[in-house]
């Protein structure tokens, strides 16, 4: 448990999992200034509260994805792809999202990156599809991935990630559970619906045909 002192001393992103118990600390309005202190920090200054918080005398915080979110953050992705050194991404998204005119958007964003599209996600993604755009990224020599869309294109991105990753075209070689280790391809996830949560989960929903 994080005591006072643990709280002031920590600046930066420490870990996945802090746990704060309220009855080493007297005062509780400095667990309000470590949140807001390291939200700021992982989200890159990014993140502020421009109310007061209002924090349950019990909770768990985890925070191991970073989020950019709000108005015209779409914006910050050719800074995030050169900080990642991504030049030739793959985008994975879906017809509707073409149809509606998202995709001309995200495109126009990237205009100079050397992007390679996949528009034909199914409405439940597959094994086969997954397989699918694994053996196109190698082979079209991207180096990194963005997933547009819903949580079936974000699962199918996420689905890529760790085949690319650990250098299969096989998602089944990793079946079981604890087998998968750090996975360092660039992966940013775009969703363009609200419900799911799937672009800040490591689950994927993927059928096996």
């Amino acid at each position: 448990p994080l005591t006072i002192a643990d709280l002031v001393s920590i600046e930066e992103p420490a870990s996945d999992y802090l746990v704060i118990d309220s009855s080493f600390i007297k005062d509780k309005s400095s667990i309000e200034a470590f949140f807001l202190r390291y939200a700021s920090a992982v989200s890159g200054n990014v993140i502020h509260f421009p109310h007061k918080l209002h924090l349950p005398s019990a909770f768990m915080y985890s925070c191991s994805t970073a989020i950019l979110s709000g108005e015209n953050s779409l914006n910050e992705l050719p800074r995030i792809l050169k900080d990642k050194q991504v030049q030739h991404p793959l985008i994975i998204t879906d017809k509707g999202i073409v149809g509606a005119g998202l995709l001309d958007m995200l495109v126009k964003t990237v205009e100079g990156f050397d992007i390679e599209v996949f528009d034909s996600t199914p409405q439940d993604s597959s094994l086969q599809v997954v397989n699918e755009l694994s053996r196109i990224y190698r082979e079209k020599k991207r180096d990194g991935l963005i997933a547009f869309g819903g949580g079936s294109v974000l699962d199918t991105g996420k689905g890529v990630y760790l085949n690319v990753s650990l250098n299969t075209d096989n998602l089944c070689d990793w079946e079981g559970s604890h087998r998968v280790p750090h996975l360092t391809t660039p992966f940013i996830a775009i969703p363009t619906t609200s419900g799911t949560g799937s672009e800040v989960t490591k689950a994927s929903v993927i059928t096996n045909e």
